[in-house]
């Protein structure tokens, strides 16, 4: 039996990569590119074979959508990809209420999934394990305080990035928390240096970690804290277990990024968040030999998973726009910015050739959502 590859979001730039990682591994006559509006021009020129139709507008549409794509081939296994937060939970509906028909992967336990991605629900749940996380508030004895120990932050409990995000400094401070619904936050202290972030990344199956990596930050955009463009392969084994005691409790099964910060106060990596889906930086894993992507192939078609060729000295850099933009606005004086060697890949462009990769930056960064995002981060 032949076994294909079902990506969708294809064309965005986490998707870009994890096409190109697959047609690297596994032949591109293998995967199956969706996207929510197929077009055969622009897919053919970004990727190279046009795209299926998979919308994630509704559920019907993707129900529907989803069973052409199994019907089209019936004969075939199909593996299907964690990409997103929201294809999971209709993947999670439609094996509700139609099995997993020719579909096979690897998600935990759906209660698990939804516990994992409301930070508030989490960071309650470490707790109670006495897993090491910051301390939380309840929104009554946060509005109780009279006065405070340290620093705060609320955050979305839902969701990625720095968005909504408040910062509370002071009990003056508090007043900040009038218009909001606090029970849509979840509110913690704010550690030292809070800077000091760790991705932890594994690929698990009923709790025990099958492989697991991670990364180290070196430069974000904007500087002062903002979304990683440059960050090394290590292993950092503290990290490594704090994140795995969190999956192991959960019993989890397949891919996560740990998200840990470092507590100078008693020296522990303190776990902030868990993204449920496949990360950013994807890249990585399969340039530095981790093979986290490659080996949830292999126990999702219950193969044995093969084994890590690791290059400790591998780093990936995002290269265009941000780390560009970081360029310019240090007016060219960035220590080594120009230092590519064969340890360096590049977001959107290894693995991909020259002109597919120009087809995409193209294609992407000229997307209305796209350009108002790239242009919103250039100005902060």
């Amino acid at each position: 039996m032949k076994y294909l590859f079902l990506l969708p979001y294809c064309l965005t730039r986490k998707g870009f990569d994890i096409y190109n990682i697959l047609c690297e591994e596994f032949g591109k006559n293998n995967v199956i590119p969706a996207s929510e509006q197929p077009n055969k021009y622009r897919d053919t020129a970004i990727l190279g074979k046009v795209t299926l139709k998979l919308r994630t507008i509704n559920d019907d549409f993707f129900f529907n959508d989803l069973i052409c794509i199994s019907e089209k081939y019936s004969e075939n296994k199909i593996v299907l990809f964690p990409v997103e937060e929201r294809f999971i939970q209709l993947i999670y509906s439609f094996i509700g209420q139609y099995g997993s028909r020719n579909f096979v992967y690897l998600l935990p336990d759906q209660s698990i999934f939804e516990l994992s991605r409301d930070k508030k629900a989490l960071n309650q749940y470490c707790y109670e394990k006495k897993i090491s996380c910051p301390r939380f508030y309840k929104s009554s004895d946060v509005m109780a305080l009279s006065f405070l120990e340290h620093p705060l932050i609320i955050k979305p409990r839902y969701g990625s990035g720095s968005q909504g995000i408040i910062f509370i400094n002071n009990i003056e401070e508090l007043i900040k928390l009038h218009d909001i619904n606090l029970d849509d936050y979840v509110i913690q202290e704010r550690l030292p240096d809070g800077r000091d972030v760790k991705g932890a990344f594994f690929l698990c199956k009923n709790g025990q970690v099958v492989a697991s990596y991670t990364h180290q930050r070196v430069r974000t955009y904007p500087v002062d804290g903002g979304v990683t463009v440059y960050s090394r392969f290590d292993m950092n084994e503290k990290a490594i277990e704090a994140g795995a005691r969190v999956l192991q409790e959960l019993n989890w099964t397949g891919l996560a990024m740990v998200e840990l910060l470092w507590d100078k106060r008693d020296e522990s990596y303190k776990v902030i968040e868990i993204n449920p889906r496949l990360w950013g930086s994807i890249l990585l894993d399969q340039f530095s030999g981790a093979y986290l992507l490659r080996n949830y192939v292999e126990l999702s078609l219950g193969c044995e998973p093969v084994r890590q060729d690791l290059r400790k000295d591998s780093e990936i850099r995002w290269l265009f726009p941000f780390e560009l933009m970081n360029l310019v606005l240090a007016k060219g004086k960035i220590s080594g910015f120009w230092r590519f060697g064969k340890e360096t890949c590049l977001i959107n462009i290894t693995y991909s050739s020259f002109m597919r990769s120009f087809m995409f930056h193209l294609f992407y960064y000229l997307k209305a959502e796209n350009y108002k995002k790239f242009l919103s981060k250039w100005l902060r």
